[in-house]
């Protein structure tokens, strides 16, 4: 997560756009949907933290809840948005 957290500052600090892949959401690949939660405040955090954007591979390509899995990222990405405060942040 420093790692992470590191790359997505110094990608902001360039204005250069990142997104994130691997994992997003792995859990929903063979799991059940519930079990997705500590996904969902990783994504939230990423979003607050600045990035730009999520990939999901396996888990709409492979995964047993594909479209559940781009519902989730889209609802966590809209609630971090909804609670960060834009015109504090320049």
């Amino acid at each position: 997560m420093i790692a992470q957290k590191w790359m997505i500052q110094t990608a902001n600090m360039a204005s250069v756009p990142i997104y994130l892949q691997s994992q997003v959401m792995e859990s929903m690949i063979t799991q059940n949907l519930g079990e997705a939660r500590q996904e969902s405040q990783d994504i939230s955090m990423a979003v607050l933290d600045g990035a730009d954007g999520f990939i999901l591979s396996h888990e709409t390509s492979l995964g047993k809840h594909p479209l559940e899995s781009a519902i989730l990222l889209a609802k966590a990405i809209s609630e971090a948005e909804q609670i960060y405060d834009h015109e504090q942040a320049f």
